[in-house]
């Protein structure tokens, strides 16, 4: 995880505004999981904590009680991977949804979908499980699931290597990408982790990287280091950023989002109310009711 640490710093380090929150408003009530204990805790205010989107699945699951912790209750592989790597990271706080949002109560299960929009867009980095179909398929290269290893042989004298494709037909044709809550929790999040079969791919407003390929990050850059230059190839997706036409820009969303699959219809709406709190951050003329801007 050395790469993925080094690309985090340098984004921190270099990219100032580009990568910044647009909303810096504090988020009520607001909880994550401790990676060293399990335990579910209040956020500290300043807290420095990823986020994680993955496909929930069937696998059954359940809230903790009071003393219990996501080592105790042997919870699935892909959160307790999920976890590791953040430890890895170098962080200690981590924000899954199905055990941060309380999911018994209504009342404040509703509250926290609300600011969905403020918990993305103010982690360090969201760390996404492309090749996890359900939370029994863990992190490839991060606990029990191997990554699939590159291919070397010898011709003559010479070694040739495989070099894995681009992430963007695995990250595309996944599942994850078919699931309605997905979009929003990507294109809210500032850095994105994509856990890949073969390989680790990160992307945020001003850098794309492979785990698989290694260049010096400084070369791709601008002069400022703020951003890539404009000869490299554009990120899979992009955030919630400022534009000249914010309803054509949120019209493009919505035909994105409806695409997309939901177990519960009834979460329609939720499933982007995050979006539509991005763009009334950014503009304060734009509105919407229940969904219609």
């Amino acid at each position: 995880m050395d790469s993925v640490k080094r690309w985090l710093d340098f984004c921190l380090k270099n990219h100032g505004e580009t990568c910044e929150p647009i909303d810096i408003r504090p988020i009520p009530n607001l909880r994550v999981v401790d990676c060293t204990t399990g335990l579910i805790v209040p956020a500290e205010p300043g807290c420095k904590y990823l986020a994680m989107s993955y496909v929930w699945g069937t696998v059954p699951s359940k809230e903790l009680e009071n003393g219990e912790n996501l080592f105790s209750v042997n919870s699935p592989i892909l959160i307790r991977d999920a976890l590791s790597a953040t430890k890895r990271i170098g962080y200690r706080y981590i924000w899954i949804d199905r055990y941060c949002i309380p999911q018994e109560d209504g009342k404040e299960r509703h509250s926290q979908i609300q600011q969905m929009d403020l918990v993305y867009s103010k982690a360090q980095s969201t760390i996404i499980a492309i090749s996890s179909p359900d939370p029994s398929h863990g992190l490839p290269g991060i606990g029990s699931r191997e990554r699939a290893t590159p291919v070397t042989i010898y011709i003559g004298n010479e070694l040739h290597a495989y070099v894995p494709p681009h992430p963007s037909a695995e990250v595309y044709g996944s599942v994850w990408n078919s699931r309605g809550w997905t979009h929003q929790e990507t294109i809210l999040s500032r850095r994105r982790i994509f856990f890949c079969k073969q390989q680790i791919y990160f992307e945020c407003s001003g850098m794309r990287c492979h785990d698989t390929m290694s260049a010096p990050l400084e070369l791709l850059h601008t002069k400022e280091l703020r951003t890539f230059s404009k000869w490299n190839r554009p990120g899979l997706f992009s955030r919630v950023r400022q534009t000249k036409d914010p309803f054509n820009a949120v019209f493009d969303h919505i035909a994105l989002y409806t695409r997309r699959n939901l177990t519960q219809p009834e979460d329609i709406l939720n499933g982007i109310m995050g979006t539509f709190h991005a763009f009334e951050s950014i503009y304060d003329s734009f509105r919407h009711y229940l969904g219609i801007p």
